[in-house]
């Protein structure tokens, strides 16, 4: 069970899923040689695959070409569904910083 916890804070939550939002970046969508979707790709990633600061990034070796991008991280403090801006924006509980890495050989194979 993955957790984070809160700068400044004793408050700790527990990850549930981790939902990652895709070709939502013009330049990024050219740079891998695809068309800009008509909506953003939603996919989801396994807790298991979040690490803590200073833990060490494992690089599987059948992969040769493994990325990193920075990317925004929100956590969603409540259940919420098909939901105003408003109540979007009232559902984030905190937000940082992350390092999403990816194995692009692997990626331009999907």
């Amino acid at each position: 069970m993955r957790t984070v916890k809160f700068r400044n804070s004793e408050k700790t939550e527990v990850v549930g899923k981790i939902v990652c939002v895709g070709q939502n970046y013009a330049d990024h969508i050219a740079e891998m040689g695809g068309e800009k979707p008509d909506f953003p790709v939603v996919f989801l990633k396994p807790t298991s695959a979040l690490i803590y600061s200073g833990d060490e990034i494992i690089h599987p070796n059948f992969s040769e070409n493994m990325h990193h991008e920075a990317e925004l991280v929100l956590l969603i403090g409540k259940t919420i569904k098909n939901a105003s801006e408003k109540e979007a924006e009232e559902a984030i509980a905190g937000y940082t910083i992350g390092l999403d890495m990816t194995l692009r050989d692997l990626q331009k194979t999907v």
